[in-house]
């Protein structure tokens, strides 16, 4: 039997016309290794995922759906199940809205899939495919097989891997999906499956991959430190999400560092002329510890909530010129299906659209309190805009001192 795995669209981001793609998704390649050797698995994505063939003899159809993607993911769902071919959704976008995304598939797949896989198998075979396939419990962490990732085109791909070395985040944050699929309790991986994905990674991807750690796993930092141990015996240059107001222990930030990890990526609510001393304080310290430490350090400033106004914009700017973090990155908040902050923003009449393609951190999808929804867009695009000549400029002085 014949199982195609599908993820249409692109990763939020855009990198070239030859890499569609920073990274591969993990779901898709995780799910192909939990899948039976009777079954014959294909994976499509990025680019690919534009020109399927959709009358190629296949048994099942699984497409792993964002939220700016629900809408090509759906068009691709029905294209397939007007040919009679049973198709399943999964992913974020399904968990947090599975009434609607039933409505395009077979079935579809609630939270982690890894407890229901093996069943939903089954019920295909059986032709008893049910409406809706929710685990129980979340999955054991020693049994999450080591992905498929023989079978990615890594041409997709610009020269970043994945890796999850933990599920859950308890930081719970209104606007995120994590915890809700994932849980509140960080569950650990063995060191020993990490150490042999590393090293699979690398067979396939080169030496030279750079290795992102997804996840935030900087919460347990008795776990972090034997991660950094695998991390630094794999000999692999690393970068990793991690939560600006725990960066101020110097002994963890020079841990990270021996590691060889380059590069720390942090999201936080954008800052305002309002904080207070002692958080503008806090953050300060934490930029400039990251700083000392050599680790190159990215802030991802978060806009939208019910306390910016206009002004936010200048705020943010003023503070990444006090502090000088590596790179500044700026998204609008979405509030994404099935998460509290969606709940409370429709329970309060603040939606302004359900287009899904605007669900994509660039694009106003609710009424803020403090500012008008053209306000916070036009900060926001002349906002990028100024990040954008600013990376210009950098790296037509790194072109001139190479030259040099």
């Amino acid at each position: 039997m014949k199982l195609k795995l599908i993820a249409p669209g692109q990763i939020y981001y855009y990198t070239s016309k030859v890499h569609p793609l920073w990274y591969p998704s993990l779901g898709m390649p995780i799910i192909a290794a939990l899948t039976p050797a009777e079954w014959e698995v294909s994976i499509t994505d990025g680019e690919k995922a534009e020109h399927l063939d959709f009358d190629e003899d296949v048994d099942l159809v699984g497409i792993h759906t964002l939220t700016p993607h629900a809408n090509k993911a759906y068009e691709v769902a029905d294209s397939y199940r007007e040919r009679k071919v049973k198709t399943v959704l999964g992913g974020p976008h399904p968990t947090g809205i599975p009434g609607e995304a039933k409505q395009h598939a077979d079935a579809v797949v609630i939270g982690e899939g890894d407890n229901v896989w093996h069943r939903l198998l089954e019920d295909v075979k059986k032709g008893e495919l049910k409406d809706f396939y929710r685990s129980s419990d979340f999955v054991n962490p020693a049994k999450i097989p080591l992905p498929r990732i023989d079978l990615l085109d890594t041409s997709n791909y610009a020269g970043i891997h994945p890796l999850m070395p933990s599920r859950g985040c308890p930081l719970g944050c209104d606007f995120c999906l994590t915890s809700i699929k994932h849980g509140r309790k960080m569950r650990e991986r063995p060191l020993e499956n990490v150490a042999q994905e590393l090293e699979l990674v690398k067979k396939k991807r080169g030496k030279d991959v750079s290795i992102s750690v997804l996840e935030n796993p900087q919460t347990n930092k008795a776990y972090m430190e034997k991660l950094c141990a695998v991390l630094e015996t794999a000999e692999v240059n690393w970068s990793v999400e991690a939560h600006l107001p725990l960066l101020g222990d110097e002994n963890y930030l020079k841990m990270l560092k021996k590691a060889n990890c380059h590069l720390i990526y942090t999201q936080i609510k954008a800052i305002t002329k309002d904080i207070s001393a002692k958080k503008a304080r806090l953050y300060e310290e934490n930029v400039k510890k990251v700083r000392d430490a050599g680790i190159e350090l990215t802030i991802n400033f978060m806009i939208g909530y019910d306390d910016h106004e206009k002004s936010v914009f200048f705020d943010v700017w003023d503070f990444v010129e006090k502090c000088q973090p590596t790179a500044l990155a700026m998204e609008l908040i979405t509030p994404w299906p099935g998460t509290p902050l969606f709940k409370k923003l429709k329970n309060e009449g603040r939606i302004r659209t359900e287009d899904w393609s605007q669900y994509d951190n660039a694009h106003v999808v609710f009424q803020p309190k403090r500012m008008t929804m053209d306000e916070m867009y036009w900060g926001y695009v002349e906002s990028i805009q100024r990040l954008r000549a600013q990376r210009e400029l950098e790296l037509e002085k790194l072109g001139k001192h190479e030259e040099e």
